[in-house]
């Protein structure tokens, strides 16, 4: 006898009760664990890159940026949940009223800071959940390394700590040196 699970949905999701320490996403109906809090570095380099992000955003009038805590529903049967570290949605896709629940709507751009416990299959199934539901660009970085690779639907480019991110055509005229961003963070 075949027996299938049963793909939970972005509303099965938010009923769980909380759980301190763990967050969960939802991958093609699937619950998967992510741990939360998972250090100072990291949490202080989710914290720099929302920093810069948001004063370039709400100067510019651009739209709206999320932290941690953030939730996209990505795709809908099976549902996609996801909580990147940071995240923009231009004003002209962000919904009104903003939900108080996930956002049912993928990121334009979506920032993964990665932690030691993160493995690189597990990164690389992000990137694509994102980049296959919409988003237009995806950062990834690595603090040990001070490097970021930038995901956009033509490709892939990978950075050094003598380049500068920029928000390409998502985020036009941002520019953030990675020497700012990793300064006094990582020897």
């Amino acid at each position: 006898m075949d027996v299938q699970a049963k793909l939970m949905t972005a509303e099965d999701l938010w009923a769980l009760p909380p759980s301190e320490g763990v967050r969960y996403e939802l991958v093609k109906g699937a619950l998967i664990e992510v741990v939360s809090g998972t250090g100072g570095l990291r949490g202080m380099l989710e914290a720099r890159t929302a920093r810069h992000l948001a004063n370039f955003v709400e100067d510019n009038r651009l739209g709206c940026v999320t932290g941690a805590s953030g939730a996209f529903i990505l795709a809908r049967n099976p549902d996609v949940v996801r909580i990147p570290d940071v995240a923009f949605i231009s004003k002209a896709r962000m919904p009104k009223p903003i939900p108080q629940k996930y956002l049912p709507l993928a990121p334009d751009l979506a920032v993964e800071i990665v932690s030691p416990s993160d493995s690189a299959l597990e990164m690389r199934h992000r990137v694509q959940d994102y980049l296959n539901c919409g988003v237009r660009m995806v950062w990834i970085v690595y603090p040990e390394l001070q490097t970021v690779d930038c995901y956009s639907p033509a490709g892939v480019q990978s950075l050094t700590v003598d380049d500068a991110l920029e928000g390409g055509d998502v985020l036009p005229s941002f520019r953030l040196p990675l020497r700012t961003l990793f300064a006094d963070l990582v020897e």
